[in-house]
């Protein structure tokens, strides 16, 4: 019998999910950081200049998560060894170990805060919405505009972006303020509920993204997440907490723009 470490998940094992999920956790701890009040003038004070050194990232917002890993490791002095990354038996296991590999003190290169900054970005929009900065782009362009608010309100640098500087400068000239007042309510940020199961949302986006939820079924994808991942707790739970898992995922993706969700299928004649 397959451990579930060594498990295929659609093309992804359980144990890439569970390294996946960890390496996400330690780079969404970087926001701490940056959380000064403006109380403390000399800490903001601090932490605004350090900010403003950043070469503005939205840059990166084009790339996908595996994309923005990859980059990650060539900044990092690794790149060299990527291309075997295509020829892996496991490209994605492939790129976690070089990414361990990655020397503990910060590379002197001018990306690595950029870079950085992105997948912080990636990471609260996948927690609060189910999807990427650079899926609410991919979706935009193909008229979703709302996709772009979603993205400026998990960061506020995509108003740097130029359908958001035009579209200001338009209501300038034509005395129209709707454009700012959009712009500044998205700023305010998600509601804070969306924020409930950041860990939840990331393995939801890997396990499709990955293709899992076709090749899966319910039972495994479940076991995974409850009883080896243990990312959703069932406790007190008041209605069958399988049910009560693909309910969220299933919001989730209607959320992401996927209309008519699906899940696997049944063990049972499996």
């Amino acid at each position: 019998m397959v451990k579930w470490e060594e498990k295929l998940y659609g093309r992804i094992t359980g144990r890439a999910i569970a390294r996946c999920l960890a390496m996400f956790q330690e780079i969404w701890a970087e926001r701490a950081a940056w959380q000064i009040s403006q109380q403390d003038e000399s800490q903001w004070l601090k932490a605004f200049q350090r900010l403003a050194a950043v070469p503005n990232w939205t840059v990166y917002y084009q790339d996908t998560l595996i994309e923005l890993l990859a980059k990650i490791a060539v900044v990092s002095g690794i790149g060299p060894i990527l291309k075997d990354a295509v020829e892996a038996t496991d490209p994605i296991a492939f790129l976690l170990d070089a990414v361990d590999s990655m020397p503990d003190e910060v590379p002197e290169h001018p990306a690595t805060l950029p870079l950085a900054f992105a997948m912080i970005g990636n990471l609260d929009a996948i927690a609060c919405y189910s999807r990427s900065i650079n899926d609410m782009i991919q979706t935009a362009k193909q008229g979703d505009i709302n996709a772009l608010f979603a993205a400026l309100s998990v960061d506020s640098m995509v108003s740097t972006m130029s359908f958001f500087q035009v579209g200001l400068r338009l209501g300038q000239l034509s005395g129209d303020s709707s454009s700012a007042e959009q712009v500044f309510r998205a700023i305010k940020g998600p509601h804070k509920k969306r924020l409930e199961y950041p860990e939840l949302r990331w393995a939801e986006y890997l396990l499709r993204d990955q293709g899992a939820f076709e090749t899966c079924s319910r039972e495994e994808i479940y076991e995974l997440v409850v009883e080896h991942l243990k990312i959703y707790d069932t406790t007190g739970a008041n209605e069958d907490a399988k049910a009560s898992l693909f309910k969220l995922f299933r919001s989730w993706q209607k959320q992401a723009g996927i209309q008519n969700p699906r899940f696997g299928f049944s063990a049972k004649g499996k």
